[in-house]
């Protein structure tokens, strides 16, 4: 059923209006991005894996998607299970090539190559709205399955996992994260990477930004799945519920006090599963985004963006409810 989801999606998308957003009030540099999407991954599993099984460690090296995945579980200490994969791929390799060529995760590959050019007319400006004028949003995102990540960017370069039922929101979320990292890259010293508290503040800025920014962009780029098994729509419901956010914020709120007394391997897995597994950096840094927005205004919040976590921070406790405020030294 999840995989009808996203065929029906996308041929929607597809033959949808052409209409794109009108850029002659705006003129700036992230409008000039480019942004492609490459199936090559999707191809090479589907049209050729006994190739793949031939020599696993090769394609995992060799093909960029995996090459990327491969840092992606470095990056957040979690070991790939490559058995398991293997015998993945040996279930396509068992079916027939007209079979594989009528897989919907397939199917699904080659419908987004088609959509890509009206995709990128709507998602650029759109995004350059809540960046600073001089970002380069320029990327190529890559198509792959068989992953345990859903999407994610590294080196500039973005995976998206193909069962997504939320791919054209999630692709919002992840091109945003190309804007923001050319953005904050000129701030991040090694002395805020040492200092866990200045990390989760990172944290939150990054995710809670790219979160507001998808979120805002529904109309155009809507999500179809639920929250059970789509982190997107699990995000926007908990945004939607007050109480959530609260309890959310007291959790970071503890997390940033427990800190002090906490090696880093313990703020390394506290962080992970308060910030990723229950969304508190997705959904708080969200809501943080979005009252910045309605109450100082589009301008303050990118202008918090060029200045780093310190000043979204400061941007929105001055305009937050003092119940929910975080008011902790930077």
């Amino acid at each position: 059923m999840r995989r009808i989801i996203i065929m029906m999606f996308v041929v929607l998308y597809l033959s949808g209006s052409t209409r794109a957003q009108d850029e002659s009030d705006r003129s700036c540099p992230c409008l000039e991005s480019s942004i492609r999407f490459d199936i090559s991954s999707i191809e090479k599993i589907y049209l050729h894996p006994e190739e793949i099984l031939a020599d696993p460690e090769n394609f995992w090296q060799s093909d960029e998607a995996y090459r990327l995945t491969q840092l992606w579980h470095e990056q957040v200490y979690l070991q790939p299970d490559k058995n398991k994969w293997i015998k993945e791929i040996e279930k396509i390799s068992n079916i027939s090539q007209a079979e594989r060529e009528n897989h919907p995760e397939y199917i699904s590959a080659m419908k987004l190559a088609e959509i890509e050019k009206r995709f990128v007319d709507k998602a650029v400006p759109h995004l350059c709205e809540f960046l600073p004028d001089e970002t380069d949003l320029s990327t190529t995102l890559y198509f792959t399955t068989k992953i345990m990540a859903a999407g994610f960017q590294r080196d500039g370069k973005i995976v998206i996992n193909i069962i997504n039922q939320d791919l054209l929101n999630l692709f919002v979320h992840e091109i945003y994260h190309i804007g923001f990292s050319n953005i904050y890259k000129k701030y991040v010293t090694e002395e805020m990477e040492r200092d866990p508290v200045k990390l989760i503040h990172l944290m939150i800025q990054i995710e809670g930004m790219a979160t507001y920014a998808a979120y805002k962009g529904l109309e155009e780029f809507p999500e179809t799945g639920d929250k059970e098994r789509s982190l997107i729509a699990l995000d926007y419901e908990l945004l939607s519920d007050q109480d959530e956010i609260k309890r959310l914020h007291s959790e970071l709120i503890q997390l940033y006090r427990d800190v002090a007394d906490l090696d880093s391997n313990a703020v390394r897995s506290r962080s992970w599963e308060l910030g990723n597994n229950k969304r508190a950096y997705y959904v708080v840094g969200a809501f943080m985004a979005g009252t910045i927005d309605e109450k100082s205004g589009r301008e303050v919040l990118v202008e918090s963006i060029k200045q780093g976590p310190g000043a979204f921070f400061d941007a929105y406790n001055t305009v937050a409810d003092d119940k929910i405020k975080i008011n902790l030294p930077y």
